[in-house]
């Protein structure tokens, strides 16, 4: 049986793969790449801050031609190499001496990212920070889902992005009970989490409530029946997915803390 991959997406996303993930490739894809000039958004760890970075020149390729097959496919006449290697250079926009690195391995018409500099691990865990304004529990399992995503353990970073899902709605439950006196919390333990979610619908993110059923389900899904390798295709939609959450999330607090103070000034009006 022939194993199936999924097919490459564009080529910017490409780079930003998470590592050893294999992708079907076409011949206008491997175009794409190989020549791919364009521009990436990542944090740079060197200034501290989100950057553009720029493609710089292949000044590798006459080294990496040593190890490149370039013959086509059996029987294709495309210009798709049977195996090659990409190497593909980015320098930072506001610093040029901030650079990162990615390579990719094309082989039997597969593609996948085998190597990255800075890490996964550093592009990703500073931009988290801002979190800890929701909590540090939250924080450090976000960066700790990361950190196993970035070392190819996918279902055990699914598993902290759930956590992170159900600590906001037991958190919003915590404020709801603080709140209203009467509120049966033990009731409420009981329910499914969508009915759940549904009663504390002042107390969390929109985000989390219009996308409850779709994302509950796949991060459960993804700790009990998918893959390594299907967890790890669809970890980056699921980490996205909860960061849009938790920013989600720090603009309702804060909505929230701006309107007690209005409030609270309005009060002072004598009129």
């Amino acid at each position: 049986m022939v194993q199936q991959y999924p097919q490459a997406p564009p080529a910017a996303d490409l780079y930003l793969a998470p590592l050893y993930i294999k992708y079907a490739i076409s011949d206008e894809q491997y175009t794409e790449v190989e020549h791919f000039s364009g521009t990436l958004r990542l944090w740079c760890p060197g200034c501290g801050h989100d950057s553009v970075f720029q493609h710089q020149t292949d000044t590798g390729r006459m080294m990496r031609r040593a190890f490149t097959a370039t013959q086509p496919l059996p029987g294709q006449s495309s210009s798709l190499p049977e195996s090659e290697i990409i190497e593909k250079n980015f320098r930072c926009a506001a610093n040029y001496k901030h650079i990162a690195f990615f390579a990719l391995s094309i082989h039997g018409g597969t593609i996948q990212k085998i190597g990255q500099y800075p890490s996964r691990s550093d592009l990703t865990q500073p931009k988290f920070a801002k979190y800890r304004r929701i909590s540090e529990e939250i924080y450090r399992e976000l960066v700790r889902a990361a950190n196993l995503a970035a070392a190819d353990v996918h279902i055990a970073a699914f598993v902290y992005l759930r956590r992170i899902f159900e600590r906001l709605v037991k958190d919003a439950a915590a404020a709801k009970a603080a709140a209203n006196t009467s509120w049966s919390r033990t009731d409420w333990e009981t329910k499914r989490m969508g009915e759940k979610i549904d009663e504390l619908a002042l107390h969390l993110p929109e985000f989390l409530i219009k996308n409850k059923a779709k994302l509950y389900g796949i991060l459960s899904k993804g700790i009990h029946e998918l893959s390594e390798e299907d967890c790890a295709l669809y970890f980056p939609i699921m980490s996205a997915a909860i960061e849009s959450v938790l920013d989600n999330e720090i603009e309702r607090r804060t909505q929230l803390i701006r309107e007690k103070e209005t409030e609270k000034a309005l009060s002072k009006i004598k009129i």
